[in-house]
């Protein structure tokens, strides 16, 4: 991990970043939901903080935070604005992937000072396998951030005409990684919320990938850059922490931007500021103590796991169990608090310059995520009435 004389320096220097952003977040949510995308301005600033590599180890230039400390910074920085933290997030998540690969490797894909990656995990391509490495085509949606990425990755199916998968069975499934430069982003992302991610799909046309380049997805392989705990044991939903922080930060603007209303609005039905009915606040009440409960959660779940990590051991199957469902309730319950304020709110959240509208928006899109599936609760409820069996400790 970065020594501990640096740790607090990367942390307040990003702290001091994203403080420094918040005179500036209308306009550039303005921006963004114009252009869709991160402005090149401000993608060079957030490379030049470490947004997008708080994950990356300090010896190739990154901040090396542990994961509670990093979801502390994207929870901060999406409670000024969601494409924000949702594109810091996905930069971080990113960036550790590749640690799959070999040192030198990794190295290569994330050292450069503006070194930023995206792509997608769902299988949405195909590679063929040749002397080296593999011919790879394929087409990846939601590929956020990829207007100011270095290096894209994708997920394919192998297709080895030599070797077929047995019958009925599954073909193998490989993560690969390619300079942004060989591959076309092609203009997708039109949406009510995080307009501003640029979430674009990404396209690669038969290209030579060498194997080194790659890694199997299913089951997941231990990292081969080990040098620290973030990175030993290959536990990837440390690194979704991050997206359940994020959810958070998002609901956290909601209520800012309800509480700021409430006493201003007046309802017309019963000539009370909205601040002063008994059902708002109750309402209001509830949905941010049920906010706190599950930001509490996730960061007690993550905790705990990092603990057994920094002590040499892998997390346990309980403790994994714990972070999976902690991160699915913060993004659910973040949601669910977001649209109880925007629906005490009133009208107005309907129009696309409401600051209270936008995130509600931000919100539901979110959680069109996979990190939000509704089949994370029944394997968890499975798992918790002792079905075993049908938990992957390997993947979650």
């Amino acid at each position: 991990m970065t020594n501990a004389a640096e740790a607090p320096t990367a942390l307040h220097h990003a702290q001091e970043f994203i403080e420094s952003l918040t005179p500036r977040i209308p306009d550039i949510a303005a921006s963004m939901g114009q252009d869709r995308q991160l402005p090149q301005w401000l993608a060079e600033e957030m490379r030049a903080a470490g947004l997008f590599k708080l994950l990356v180890p300090g010896e190739f230039g990154g901040l090396e935070m542990d994961p509670v400390t990093a979801a502390g910074i994207i929870e901060s920085l999406s409670r000024l604005d969601g494409s924000l933290g949702w594109l810091a997030m996905i930069g971080s998540q990113s960036s550790w992937l590749p640690c799959r690969l070999d040192r030198e490797i990794y190295g290569e894909i994330v050292s450069n000072p503006g070194a930023a990656l995206a792509g997608a995990l769902k299988p949405g391509g195909k590679a063929v396998p040749v002397e080296g490495g593999y011919r790879v085509s394929g087409r990846w949606p939601f590929a956020s951030g990829c207007t100011h990425a270095t290096w894209l990755y994708g997920t394919c199916m192998v297709q080895d005409p030599d070797n077929p998968p047995p019958e009925g069975g599954m073909p193998e499934i490989r993560v690969v990684f390619a300079p942004a430069s060989q591959a076309q982003v092609i203009d997708t992302w039109d949406t009510p919320g995080l307009q501003g991610t640029g979430s674009h799909d990404i396209a690669i046309e038969d290209l030579f990938v060498p194997s080194r380049y790659t890694y199997g997805f299913v089951p997941l392989d231990e990292p081969r850059y080990t040098r620290g705990p973030l990175y030993r044991d290959g536990y990837v939903n440390l690194v979704f922490v991050l997206q359940g922080a994020q959810a958070v930060g998002m609901a956290e603007a909601a209520f800012d931007a309800f509480a700021q209303l409430a006493p201003q609005k007046m309802r017309w039905a019963s000539m009370q500021q909205l601040s002063k009915e008994p059902a708002v606040r109750a309402d209001v009440a509830r949905a941010w103590t049920s906010l706190q409960a599950a930001r509490a959660f996730l960061y007690k779940a993550a905790g705990e796991a990092w603990t057994t990590i920094l002590r040499g051991d892998p997390p346990g199957t309980d403790q994994r169990m714990n972070v999976r469902l902690a991160i699915t309730h913060a993004i659910t319950t973040a949601v669910h608090a977001g649209s109880v304020f925007g629906s005490a709110a009133g009208s107005g959240v309907v129009y696309n310059n409401d600051r209270l509208g936008r995130i509600v928006r931000d919100l539901e899109v979110a959680a069109a995520h996979v990190q939000a599936a509704p089949g994370i609760w029944e394997t968890g409820g499975g798992y918790l009435l002792g079905e075993e069996s049908e938990f992957n400790p390997n993947v979650v």
